[in-house]
């Protein structure tokens, strides 16, 4: 079985002088930003029990994107929200397609 590290982007980042870059893969992931879980590799899109809507712990396995006998796990990489699947069940991606939109939740103060 093969494996790849789930590539995302963080969507509303500001830079440190405080002007909007759009979209990042860069640097920390703050608060209330939503992140794009991407598609790793070409295959079709597997879902697993996790509801929009639902909290999802960082790690938690989302989804798989299989291709023959390599299969690609979509694992959220943080503990957030789940806002919606960008990808039905069973279709198929290609590298770089959204494929979840998360909203990463915020850190607890102890």
């Amino acid at each position: 079985m093969a494996v790849q590290r789930l590539e995302w982007t963080q969507i509303g980042a500001t830079k440190d002088d405080g002007v909007h870059d759009g979209l990042s893969t860069q640097g920390e992931i703050t608060p209330f930003h939503e992140l794009l879980l991407i598609a790793p590799w070409w295959g079709h899109v597997t879902w697993r029990s996790h509801r929009p809507g639902e909290a999802v712990a960082d790690g938690a396995l989302i989804g798989e994107v299989r291709q023959a006998a390599n299969v690609y796990p979509i694992h959220a990489p943080v503990e957030g929200l789940l806002v919606d699947y960008l990808a039905r069940e069973g279709d198929w991606v290609t590298p770089g397609r959204p494929l979840v939109r998360l909203e990463p939740l915020a850190p607890r103060e102890d």
